[in-house]
């Protein structure tokens, strides 16, 4: 990972440190934020309980933002699985980081393609996320990573995206 970016595994002993983490005031920014801080009910916690691995992410010793992968809730690609993103955030200090930097070199690039390492390592054959049709930068990042439409989406506010591994 470029700009020394270490990856941690969640824990919850990590939480009161978490709360520094600000991913924004859009609606997809304060819904990341609640889900690593666990302000609600589908968060970090129960996602980890469902097979789902957390990574927190810092730079030069600042939380830069989190991922997470897991198993998609109903597997019926049996033959060959998909994993799921089902959360990602950066905080705001950290989008579009390092200024002036093509998107390879950002930190929002180094934690989707660590979480597509955690995938291959984990044998799946594709991974799968939803993002907010109105988030055009996280858009942006998945189209120029490999991410395709997957389909139709049910909730017309959310794209769902696969990339094949």
């Amino acid at each position: 990972m470029p700009l020394n970016l270490v990856a941690k595994a969640f824990q919850e002993a990590m939480l009161p440190a978490l709360v520094v983490l600000n991913c924004g005031d859009t609606p997809w920014g304060r819904w990341a934020t609640d889900w690593i801080l666990c302000r609600s009910d589908y968060c970090a916690r129960t996602s980890i309980a469902r097979g789902t691995q957390v990574v927190v992410f810092y730079l030069d010793d600042q939380l830069a933002g989190f991922g997470s992968l897991g198993p998609t809730p109903r597997n019926v690609h049996k033959v060959r699985p998909l994993g799921m993103i089902p959360q990602l955030g950066l905080d705001i200090r950290f989008q579009h980081y390092p200024p002036d930097s093509e998107w390879p070199d950002r930190v929002s690039t180094a934690i989707v393609l660590h979480l597509l390492a955690l995938a291959r390592e984990q044998r799946y054959n594709g991974v799968v996320l939803q993002v907010h049709i109105d988030n055009r930068g996280a858009r942006k990042l998945y189209d120029r990573i490999g991410f395709v439409p997957y389909k139709d989406p049910d909730d017309k506010n959310y794209q769902l995206m696969v990339v094949k591994l």
